[in-house]
């Protein structure tokens, strides 16, 4: 009798530890720590997509290293979030460009003095003075950008460095942004694709002049200049 007790008992107990290495209790819930988990062996699959939050990451504890090029952009960066500290001045600079940052600059050549085709990294211009024709004409003098930037304003001194009965004599019939392609001014500039406005996107500025002397003249077109596309 005792023997078949024994035996009884046994059973019983086996079955209860199989019974619970295969269900546990609810005393066994909440039990892994990070102790439990082999250090590096939890990867990105493991981890629930936009499971985790600001919360669940350590102040300080990511860096330059951790974020992938090209990841973040301006436009995810909270105003007023981050101090002139934090950032390099590259960054500062894209955040807060200045004026050396976009490419900002005037340029104001003297036709017939002045090539600026034949510098190196500089737009163009033209080169002939407003030839004293006593209004038989209509002339043009432009200036271009440099490469990489677009105009984004201009304008003209007439008869720059000359007399005033010089400068009466002139007439300006027309100062618009302009196109210049392979030092030749376009009549017709290259339209945006797409525009339903035919807009343009102008690199260089342009001034149109009648003289009524006879005697030539400096008109001297000025454009101002920004990085652009």
């Amino acid at each position: 009798m005792t023997k078949r007790k024994t035996i009884a008992a046994g059973a019983v107990l086996t079955a209860a530890l199989l019974t619970l290495a295969f269900t546990g209790t609810a005393s066994g819930a909440n039990t892994v720590r990070s102790s439990d988990i082999v250090n590096r062996t939890i990867v990105e699959v493991d981890v629930k997509q936009n499971s985790l939050t600001g919360l669940n990451i350590k102040n300080g504890s990511i860096n330059g290293g951790d974020i992938r090029q090209g990841a973040i952009t301006t436009d995810q960066i909270k105003a007023g979030t981050i101090s002139e500290q934090d950032l390099d001045k590259e960054l500062q600079s894209k955040l807060n460009p200045g004026p050396a940052d976009t490419g900002f600059e005037a340029d104001g050549p003297y036709p017939g003095e002045t090539d600026l085709g034949k510098l190196e990294d500089q737009g163009d211009n033209s080169d002939e003075l407003v030839k004293g024709d006593e209004g038989k004409s209509a002339q043009t003098v432009w200036v271009q950008c440099a490469p990489k930037k677009v105009a984004i304003g201009g304008g003209f001194h007439l008869a720059a460095d000359a007399s005033l009965t010089a400068k009466k004599n002139l007439h300006v019939t027309a100062s618009e942004p302009a196109q210049v392609r392979e030092s030749e001014l376009l009549t017709n500039p290259e339209k945006i694709p797409g525009d339903a406005a035919d807009s343009f996107q102008p690199n260089a500025w342009r001034v149109d002049v009648i003289n009524e002397g006879s005697d030539d003249v400096v008109v001297r077109p000025w454009v101002v200049c920004v990085y652009g596309g």
